[in-house]
């Protein structure tokens, strides 16, 4: 959305820089082990469990230990399930209201057209009008804000900015910030979702309630509640909106 770089690359670029490199090791990998190396590989593995026998104890405990570990995981029990909860505060804490945010989730992927219908409120041709004016010349209704940005070596907020003026262009009128359902909800715990959207904790809980959703502990992630009452993370979200 604010078309950020690192080393001259764009998110999109180190994107398939990781999908090359990860399917590089992959392959390298199969190839070491099946390929190379199998019979020495096997072998190994045998003498390893033959010898692994004579200490039951030992073998024991980390069967033990993973079908514990595995179980925490699968069924969310502490403190197995802190180490996800720990994951997901350091995602929730890179998710913070600026002003360069999209007033909706995957706004670089609208066409000008739904720019104009949804954001704007604008005749399309009014709008590329005004962005011809800015000097975003030659566009089509049926191209997203990605793919302009990317030819003008801009992004899509500075686009979407563009039509933000009032000497005779389009006036973007004020939206709510609204998330969608792919946007992170369920990574958040029920205060977090709270207090981004300008309510208390005992007030969020309370139109929870009045809706039917049972909310044992508002410090819990808003996915679990969710799950515990059938719902989607969203739905939680457009009952706390109402």
């Amino acid at each position: 959305w604010i078309h950020w770089t690192f080393t001259g690359l764009d998110k999109e670029t180190w994107g398939y820089v990781h999908i090359v490199f990860v399917t590089l090791m992959l392959i390298t990998a199969l190839l070491h082990l099946f390929w190379f190396n199998w019979k020495v590989f096997w072998s190994y593995i045998v003498l390893r469990a033959h010898k692994g026998l004579r200490y039951p104890l030992e073998l024991g405990i980390s069967v033990l230990l993973g079908v514990l570990l595995w179980m925490g995981a699968v069924y969310e029990v502490q403190p197995v399930i802190a180490v996800v909860r720990l994951s997901e505060s350091i995602d929730a804490s890179y998710e913070r209201k600026t002003e360069n945010e999209p007033p909706i989730p995957h706004a670089e992927d609208f066409t000008l057209q739904r720019v104009a219908d949804e954001l704007v409120q604008e005749p399309v041709e009014e709008v590329i009008q005004t962005l011809a004016a800015k000097g975003f010349k030659t566009l089509r209704s049926e191209e997203t804000l990605s793919v302009i940005a990317k030819r003008y070596n801009t992004s899509p907020n500075a686009i979407l900015d563009s039509l933000k003026v009032n000497n005779g262009g389009a006036s973007a009128p004020e939206t709510e910030h609204v998330q969608g359902s792919g946007a992170g909800w369920g990574r958040k715990t029920l205060a977090q979702v709270a207090e981004e959207m300008d309510l208390s904790t005992d007030e969020a809980v309370a139109r929870l309630k009045v809706a039917g959703i049972a909310v044992q502990n508002a410090s819990a992630g808003l996915k679990d509640i969710a799950d515990a009452n059938g719902k989607r993370p969203i739905d939680l979200v457009n009952l706390l909106k109402e």
